[in-house]
């Protein structure tokens, strides 16, 4: 008796549930609706001078649409770290998790975790796993940017990086317009593999709106 206490004790699972997903689709909804405005404010002085209210309010919509694209990523990426996170803690443990999984890079979870619970793995080249690597290069694009360290930075330098964050941008709000669909497609392929209680549990929990 006093055994299977101890081992009760070992196996207690206490999480804590983030609402990562709600906040991705917070803003991936929030920076749609603004690019909407956008593109009303811009139709409706079409082919006239923009007033000083229209421009002001154009470049206050872009500044929102590029900080909520921004947090709709890193948050989508997070909710998809957290869950196969507790995927690997139920269905493996965190010992084993911690030693031989954490290093891996987020795709080679998805990938390789699922393969040792179920023997199965997701489709290396289907459309979730590729949507998963284009969510995850926008990411690191977005928190690992490179900055240029010298004494003079010149204007072609600061031009070259200010241009080139412009051309990203297009790329930033289209992957975060994606990205709730996205967490649901690499989420619920724990459910095709592996169709159990616990996966629904974290299934149901990670897409909590």
């Amino acid at each position: 008796m006093k055994n299977r206490a101890q081992k009760a004790r070992q196996t207690l699972i206490i999480e804590n549930i983030y609402p990562f997903f709600a906040i991705a689709s917070f803003h991936s909804f929030y920076a749609r609706d603004c690019q909407s405005e956008i593109q009303r404010l811009r139709k409706r002085t079409k082919g006239k001078r923009l007033s000083k209210k229209a421009r002001f309010e154009i470049v206050e919509l872009v500044g929102e649409v590029r900080t909520s694209s921004i947090i709709a990523v890193v948050f989508a990426v997070t909710a998809l770290e957290h869950a196969i996170y507790r995927y690997a803690l139920r269905r493996l443990s965190h010992e084993f998790f911690v030693k031989h999984l954490d290093r891996l890079s987020l795709v080679a979870k998805w990938l390789v975790i699922p393969k040792l619970v179920t023997g199965k793995a997701p489709e290396e080249s289907g459309s979730a796993i590729s949507s998963l690597r284009e969510l995850i290069a926008t990411r690191n694009e977005l928190v690992h940017a490179k900055a240029r360290v010298g004494d003079f930075v010149s204007i072609r330098a600061a031009t070259k990086m200010i241009n080139r964050s412009r051309q990203q941008e297009p790329t930033v709000a289209k992957c975060a317009a994606n990205a709730p669909k996205v967490v649901e497609r690499v989420v619920r392929l724990l459910e095709d593999l592996d169709p159990c209680e616990d996966v629904g549990k974290i299934v149901h929990d990670t897409l909590q709106q």
